[in-house]
C-alpha cells in the first residue's frame, strides 16, 4: 500500500473514530496534558497494528498513530508511555490510566 494510501486510511479512521465518540471531553484533554506524557494501550502481538519486530521494538500502525498524536500534542514523538495490554484487560487498564 502506497503511503498515500496509508493517509488516507489513517484520515477515514480518524474521522469514524471523531463521528463515534462524539465531543472530546477537554477536561480529560487537560489532564493528558497536564500529565506531560501520552499514555497508550496496546498489544504487542497484533500484526499489522502493534506487534514486537527482530529488535523486539514495538511497531506499526498504532505505534505510528500514537507517536504522530504525542508529537502534535507535546512536540515530541518520544513522549508517550506504551502499556501492554492483552483483549481482556485493556479496557481496565486503560480506565485505570
Amino acid at each position: 500500500m502506497s503511503k498515500r494510501s496509508w493517509w488516507v486510511v489513517l484520515l477515514l479512521f480518524a474521522l469514524g473514530f471523531g463521528l463515534m465518540s462524539g465531543v472530546a471531553r477537554a477536561d480529560a484533554l487537560d489532564l493528558v496534558k497536564a500529565r506531560g506524557k501520552l499514555v497508550v494501550g496496546i498489544r504487542n502481538d497484533y500484526v499489522p497494528f502493534g506487534f514486537l519486530d527482530g529488535k523486539d521494538q514495538l511497531v506499526g500502525f498504532e505505534v505510528d498513530l500514537a507517536k504522530f498524536v504525542a508529537k502534535d500534542m507535546f512536540g515530541s514523538d518520544t513522549t508517550i508511555e506504551f502499556v501492554p495490554v492483552v483483549a481482556s484487560n485493556c479496557s481496565t487498564r486503560a480506565a485505570s490510566t
